[in-house]
């Protein structure tokens, strides 16, 4: 919500890097005059699906973030700041007016008017039943996200004409007012009704209408697609915003770093991502344009590094994981400050939530969560306590001789295997005996095998300037029945945590709001579910020639200014 990330907005000021000045010969990829130039964007994987809300689930390490914006509109975007604006709407529903009305019995309505003349990349008109059609869709079990926010919260959808579209709420909903094209995007019904119609949940998640196929209502239009290798896309003429000022796009999918970079500095590309490059690659790109300014890093605070044990007793190895005592000592035994100052540059800091402490109400989480601090002594008494006693190999075992035995695994990428090994030999003084597992990237992208993973997984959790609800509802474990979508994917299934996450959506008040993101992160910190372990930095890197992108507090807002990118003259 807007209220959440006002707060960031100092933050973004200090974190803002002034654009350097031109380099006096022009970037060569894409070739022509400047105003003809393609954008040449290198990095993230193939994308499994270009939709804004994917049936095949696109999560994961090189989330192919600026295609899908490129590709997607819905009623509302946010900017860098995570602060709502009309998108395809004209407005935004205002509580307490006709357009957001809130009935005694705790139901709610919420009312959006598109913008006249709206269409879809293929010119066909795009209407307020194109989003009664996508809560058809995303509203049907057998697809696997019919649990999800906000679907879970919605009861109807309607159109009382096409410009028009009505929501109407089973119970208060804070986000009502604040629906993004990740949330409830439209689907053009002209193309997907038929094959909706016959109830093939496989057939229609695999319809090339998806990737190759792809038809959105974003800036750019889909023109040319190499699974593997790239894909190509021109601006699109019914732009409810407008026609984007670079008229053609071409992303490069490369999960490489070296090669992301050595793209950008032989000018074969313009941009490298955030869904690629680290803290190594980005002083790299750095040092080499320093002395012809050629280039620009952005760094942006957008996420907490975290450790998520699995937590499903028929997967975790070993079965001690289950035990919140276990998962402290292990907390207590991880020196965070030391994968803090490696993995950064010495930029981030060690994290005891999974907040920003930008965030208004940080204070108030601090004071009400427990800490571990790094504490090798005390992470092996705690481990004793729970049965656990140091051999004559140093190795920690049970009383049944079972070795505390452990895999940490990553998934491969800018200097993830370095950030496993600290890990590691961090355990390791605590008498665990861990193995490291870098994971390739076109592996960890399949849902139920990351679900099943046996040890502790590190991933990042981006969206930080809110609670982390969908990583540790219960309704967000993948399950075989929800073909295996959800974000929960250690597993963690606590009644109270689910109680104070519907209280903390279905709470329209700011301050009550904020309450139940404290006690949520207390629970959270009294279970250790997931360990954090440092606040972490995005980086995102551009040729001084172009002009546009900037500071975010989120990787899901990098790109949201795309269309009024532009090149210098």
């Amino acid at each position: 919500m807007a209220w959440l990330c006002v707060a960031l907005a100092m933050l973004l000021a200090s974190c803002a890097q002034p654009p350097s000045t031109p380099s006096s010969a022009p970037a060569q990829a894409g070739g022509g005059a400047t105003a003809d130039r393609t954008l040449v964007v290198a990095g993230g994987r193939t994308p499994e699906s270009l939709a804004s809300k994917p049936l095949r689930n696109t999560g994961g390490a090189g989330t192919p973030r600026t295609a899908m914006r490129a590709m997607n509109a819905g009623l509302v975007l946010h900017d860098e700041r995570e602060l709502p604006h009309p998108y395809l709407a004209e407005a935004l529903p205002e509580l307490d007016t006709d357009s957001w009305i809130v009935s005694a019995d705790g139901t709610m309505t919420t009312t959006y008017r598109l913008h006249d003349g709206l269409t879809w990349h293929d010119g066909s008109p795009l209407t307020a039943g194109d989003f009664v059609f996508a809560w058809r869709v995303y509203a049907t079990p057998e697809l696997g996200l019919s649990a999800s926010v906000p679907l879970k919260y919605l009861a109807e959808v309607t159109a009382p004409d096409d410009r028009t579209v009505v929501f109407s709420w089973r119970q208060p909903f804070a986000g009502a007012g604040d629906l993004q094209a990740i949330d409830l995007p439209p689907l053009p019904e002209h193309l997907l009704a038929q094959p909706f119609a016959q109830r093939d949940p496989e057939g229609f998640v695999g319809l090339p209408f998806w990737v190759a196929e792809y038809v959105g209502a974003g800036p750019y239009r889909l023109s040319r697609f190499e699974p593997g290798a790239f894909m190509e896309a021109e601006a699109f003429a019914g732009h409810v915003s407008g026609v984007a000022r670079i008229r053609r796009l071409r992303l490069l999918f490369m999960d490489d770093a070296n090669a992301v970079v050595a793209a950008v500095l032989s000018g074969n590309a313009h941009i490298a991502t955030a869904d690629t490059i680290d803290a190594e690659q980005a002083k790299v790109l750095e040092q080499q344009w320093a002395d012809n300014r050629g280039g620009v890093v952005l760094r942006s605070p957008v996420g907490v590094r975290i450790a998520t044990p699995q937590l499903r007793p028929e997967y975790a190895t070993p079965p001690a994981l289950l035990d919140p005592r276990v998962r402290k000592a292990l907390a207590h035994a991880i020196d965070r400050q030391a994968l803090a100052d490696t993995l950064t540059q010495g930029k981030g800091t060690m994290a005891d939530t999974l907040v920003l402490p930008q965030v208004e109400y940080f204070a108030d989480v601090q004071r009400a969560i427990t800490t571990y601090p790094y504490d090798v002594a005390r992470s092996v008494q705690i481990l004793h306590e729970a049965g656990w006693v140091r051999g004559s190999d140093g190795v920690l075992a049970d009383a049944s001789q079972n070795r505390f035995a452990v895999e940490v695994e990553v998934a491969a990428g800018a200097r993830n295997d370095i950030e496993v090994e600290i890990m590691a030999d961090s355990l390791r003084q605590a008498g665990v005996d861990p193995s490291v597992r870098v994971i390739p990237r076109a592996q960890i992208t399949d849902r139920q095998m990351r679900s099943m993973l046996p040890g502790i997984l590190n991933v990042s959790h981006q969206r930080a300037f809110v609670p982390p609800v969908d990583r540790l509802r219960s309704s967000e474990i993948p399950t075989a029945e929800s073909r295996w979508q959800g974000n929960n994917q250690g597993g963690w299934s606590n009644p109270d945590f689910d109680r104070l996450v519907t209280a903390y959506e279905t709470t329209l008040d700011r301050a009550g709001r904020n309450a139940q993101v404290v006690a949520m992160m207390k629970l959270v910190s009294e279970e250790e579910p997931v360990i954090p372990l440092y606040y972490n930095l995005s980086f995102f890197a551009h040729v001084s020639s172009l002009q546009g992108p900037m500071v975010s507090v989120s990787d899901d807002v990098a790109n949201w200014n795309l269309p009024d990118w532009s090149w210098r003259d």
